[in-house]
């Protein structure tokens, strides 16, 4: 099973604005106090304490860059309550990273914290140090990255002594691969590798640039941190989105398992969730779905976890690192060769596909099995002709 969870930002929040709610968490009002929606201080410890319990670890999001939208009335805001602690009125109108406009400015019309001001860093590393330290949180998800510099961020992260904070920099490919090189955090949002694979099995672009993407990572000073994802609060639910299939959805959510990172799988997707951004239904109550356990996805999510642990992939070891053994426009396979594991995923699944992959990590007497569909064997051997029939991708090959 999963064993982390990230949660939303969980300090006091302004109530609604203009008939908007701010029921997500990114409206801060107070910076040292928990949002009583979510229940009191000591649910929340309580609430870690259970997580931790059972074996999982507890992510909180986090926001630094700005505040609930008050206006001017910073009067609504512990403890940044004076217009000094804030940048001037200007609201950004492009996404360039590394530009004054976008340290400075307001995304959305949000009041933009100066954390030039000894003031306001100080305060706002405080409030993460009692984040951390009140509720025992193993890790951040720390919410527009982009937007402050990196120096802050860098002081951010020693200042609570460089615990794990991955952090969203939605933007173009080229800020995103900056912001994961530079080390200011432990890892970035792998929007990259988001925008490649949903380009692929969405669209039918070419998958060879799943492989340029893995390359990129490499390049990273940790590219086993990068944390990898197919849905989010910010975009469109995959089986939303035209030409979408639950197939190709599997062999996605499956390739996140397999390349290098940490896989994050976004709540509701084994329950086959839909929605759009547009009208926040991508942002719909779980327990609308009834937890069904009876359908296609929940099934393989269930065999994928289990494999994952199994095959110990998590470990990070460099014995179980990820290595490219195939790329065409219509086909991709990646192994875990410690792990004696191969995946190939195809983004036409309605029908046969067939490639002979050479390099392998199966060896002759080996039976080597397809995952999910175990009738499937083959004779081990360094290479291979491996045929995806019409709707068998994901194909999860190991030694058996």
């Amino acid at each position: 099973g999963f064993d982390a969870i990230w949660i939303s930002p969980v300090v006091t929040n302004l109530e609604s604005m203009n008939g908007i709610e701010g029921y997500h968490g990114y409206w801060a009002t107070n910076f040292f106090d928990v949002n009583p929606h979510f229940g009191s201080r000591q649910d929340l410890i309580n609430f870690v304490q259970q997580c931790h319990s059972l074996g999982v670890w507890v992510m909180v999001d986090i926001v630094i860059n700005h505040v609930g939208p008050v206006g001017t009335d910073f009067s609504q805001i512990y403890p940044f309550n004076d217009p000094s602690h804030y940048h001037a009125d200007c609201n950004v109108n492009q996404y360039v990273c590394f530009t004054d406009e976008i340290y400075t400015c307001r995304l959305a019309d949000l009041p933009d914290l100066n954390q030039s001001n000894p003031f306001v860093q100080q305060k706002l590393q405080e409030s993460l140090q009692w984040l951390l330290e009140t509720f025992d949180f193993d890790g951040i998800r720390a919410d527009t990255v982009m937007y402050v510099p990196a120096e802050n961020w860098k002081s951010a992260y020693d200042a609570i002594n460089q615990t794990f904070i991955t952090g969203e920099v939605y933007s173009d490919e080229g800020c995103n691969i900056a912001y994961a090189q530079q080390g200011a955090i432990s890892s970035t949002l792998n929007y990259p590798l988001f925008d490649v694979l949903r380009n692929a099995l969405l669209y039918s672009n070419s998958m060879y640039n799943l492989g340029d993407v893995w390359r990129q990572q490499q390049s990273f000073p940790n590219p086993d941190w990068e944390v990898n994802f197919i849905d989010n609060q910010d975009n469109d639910r995959f089986l939303t989105v035209y030409g979408s299939s639950v197939n190709n959805y599997m062999s996605a959510i499956t390739y996140l398992y397999f390349t290098n990172g940490i896989p994050c799988i976004y709540y509701g997707t084994e329950q086959l969730m839909s929605g759009s951004v547009s009208d926040n239904t991508n942002r719909e109550p779980l327990w609308i779905t009834g937890y069904t356990t009876e359908n296609n996805l929940y099934f393989w999510m269930a065999q994928l976890n289990a494999f994952y642990d199994t095959m110990n992939i998590s470990t990070g070891s460099p014995s179980l690192a990820t290595e490219e053994r195939w790329r065409d426009n219509n086909f991709y396979c990646v192994a875990r060769p410690g792990a004696a594991a191969m995946l190939c995923i195809t983004n036409t699944p309605d029908n046969d596909q067939s490639r002979t992959v050479q390099n392998l990590q199966f060896f002759d007497g080996q039976n080597v099995c397809v995952l999910g569909h175990e009738d499937n064997t083959y004779a081990g051997a360094t290479t291979m002709t491996i045929t995806i029939p019409a709707g068998y991708s994901p194909y999860v090959m190991y030694v058996c």
